[in-house]
């Protein structure tokens, strides 16, 4: 996990590899959050109020790599139920 402030707050980012097999190789995962208390925390506050800055600055880093390829963003809801046709090549912060 890192912090970075693309705007006005930190935001946490939580990026992660899960193993790759013969046939697909590995994909980075990961999820850009909001710093907030513990209290809003367990109120979700923490996937609410996300600056857009904060998703295009990780989507331009990415983006550039010469060794990454198909970016795609996903809502919360979406990629927990496995919706992968709903990818976006850019992210939406709304």
């Amino acid at each position: 996990m890192f912090t970075y402030r693309p705007g006005k707050a930190e935001q946490p980012a939580c990026p992660g590899v899960p193993a790759g097999d013969d046939k697909d190789p590995a994909v980075w995962l990961g999820w850009v959050e909001r710093n907030a208390g513990a209290l809003s925390s367990l109120l979700g506050a923490r996937h609410r109020g996300i600056e857009p800055v904060a998703l295009e600055v990780i989507h331009d880093i990415l983006s550039r790599g010469e060794s990454i390829s198909r970016v795609r963003w996903y809502r919360k809801t979406e990629f927990d139920a496995g919706n992968e046709a709903n990818a976006s090549t850019r992210p939406d912060a709304a």
